[in-house]
């Protein structure tokens, strides 16, 4: 995948959209950013300290998530060829992790 204009505003909406979620309902006092390069893809990890919840009850089905917020964060990564995990425990925050491959150029 080419990185282009597009999939930058994706990958920023993606990102707005976890953070968002996170200043709402999340409770956490503390959040990690952390944008980085590697192995030929951009990898945004976004950790919080929150309340953390339960994403199995989150989910629909395999592909469908219930939260407005969630399905629109996984709707743009399969647009851009991103892919997010997403690890959180009640009581122990928030870990997500969204890493969009490129091609070399």
């Amino acid at each position: 995948m080419e990185f282009n204009e597009q999939n930058s505003i994706f990958l920023f909406r993606i990102f707005q959209e976890a953070l968002n979620n996170t200043l709402k309902h999340a409770k956490a006092t503390e959040i990690i950013i952390n944008l980085d390069y590697s192995e030929g893809a951009f990898i945004l990890e976004m950790r919080d300290n929150g309340i953390g919840f339960d994403l199995a009850k989150k989910q629909q089905s395999a592909t469908s998530y219930s939260g407005v917020g969630l399905k629109s964060m996984f709707n743009r990564a399969k647009l851009i060829g991103a892919h997010i995990s997403i690890n959180s425990e009640y009581g122990k925050g928030t870990i997500i992790l969204i890493k969009l491959p490129l091609q070399n150029e």
